[in-house]
């Protein structure tokens, strides 16, 4: 049977039954044909998205990239972002991610492997956002920073922290994505928000910026599941897998792995700025990393004198909240960031 729609504003056409009964017709008062056919194209699209199998990672970027221009589309974009963490968190129930027990490099890989697609969501959207969606991305962060929100029974500390890995993964890739995309005032959010709880002891609240530090999430001998090529030792091992961790999904935004590395350390380095302007000294601890080398302090081009010209009333990052806005406080900071790295030489040789 095929369907005709009408309003009329007036009295219908007599020969109206004899046509729909020729035709086979029926008749829709009150709906116009666009109005019927977008409405009934949604509920197709809707149906098509109920029936169709799992996303795969690529389909999901895809899927993603088309809706964040869309203003129409954000419920879908938000869905999408929400299922994705859903899935993360239903992965990683006790059974599946047991905090006693020898199982360090089963725990991390998986780890990795239940954020795949949320990593590569976190970088493409990120990248090709404006700002319209930051609070979806710092949605995402806040879901997984609750993985950590009560204490087991009986449990390893280190595999106790490893559970804000998936977080500092999440917060890693966006903030090596928004050095590339030159969205540097994202950082002032996503080192500022979600804060967490701390679980014993003294409770207190933290910052990322304190709370994701690598050397605070990631246990310093990361041998099994990163081995040191023949001879050697990583210097800076949390910083090292974290960049060979979320190379992937960064790989297709920048192929240059150069470029790449670049964007690694500055991030490193305005995190660790972040970190040293807490207010509790005990937390001003740098995100350890390939910054604190010789090389990049040394020269008038290097990135620690890049920054520290960058530290004016100017800076995205203080017009986007970042040292409560005060280029007093950022230079402070950084004075903290010299004097911290001069007492670890053995660190910058």
């Amino acid at each position: 049977m095929r369907v005709l729609t009408a309003r009329f504003s007036q009295r219908p056409s007599a020969n109206r039954p004899r046509l729909t009964a020729q035709h086979n017709t029926a008749v829709i008062q009150g709906k116009t044909a666009d109005e019927l056919f977008i409405d009934l194209q949604q509920r197709v699209e809707a149906l098509d998205r109920m029936a169709a199998p799992p996303l795969t990672r690529d389909m999901a970027v895809i899927r993603l990239k088309r809706s964040l221009p869309d203003p129409v589309r954000r419920i879908e974009a938000s869905d999408l972002v929400h299922q994705t963490v859903t899935d993360i968190l239903d992965r990683t129930a006790a059974a599946a991610r047991p905090l006693s027990g020898p199982v360090l490099a089963e725990g991390m890989h998986g780890y990795r492997t239940d954020c795949d697609v949320l990593l590569h969501l976190l970088a493409h959207g990120v990248f090709h956002d404006d700002g319209t969606h930051d609070a979806l991305w710092l949605r995402a962060v806040e879901r997984l920073t609750r993985m950590r929100s009560t204490l087991p029974g009986s449990f390893n500390a280190m595999l106790e922290e490893l559970r804000h890995y998936p977080a500092l993964l999440a917060t890693w890739t966006m903030g090596v994505t928004a050095v590339i995309s030159r969205r540097e005032e994202f950082l002032a959010t996503i080192m500022a928000q979600p804060t967490w709880t701390t679980l014993s002891g003294r409770t207190q609240t933290q910052p990322p910026a304190v709370y994701l530090n690598p050397v605070r999430v990631l246990p310093a001998d990361l041998s099994s599941v990163m081995p040191p090529p023949d001879g050697q030792t990583w210097r800076f091992p949390q910083s090292a897998f974290l960049r060979q961790e979320a190379r992937e999904p960064l790989n297709s935004l920048e192929p240059d792995n150069t470029a790449y590395q670049t964007a690694c350390t500055r991030f490193e380095f305005l995190a660790s700025l972040i970190s040293m302007d807490n207010d509790t000294q005990n937390h001003r601890l740098p995100w350890i990393g390939e910054f604190i080398s010789d090389v990049h302090w040394e020269y008038d081009t290097s990135i620690a004198n890049t920054i520290k010209a960058e530290l004016t009333p100017s800076w995205p990052l203080l017009r986007a909240g970042a040292f409560g806005g005060d280029v007093g406080r950022a230079q402070a900071a950084y004075e903290r960031l010299v004097q911290w790295r001069a007492q670890n030489p053995r660190l910058h040789w």
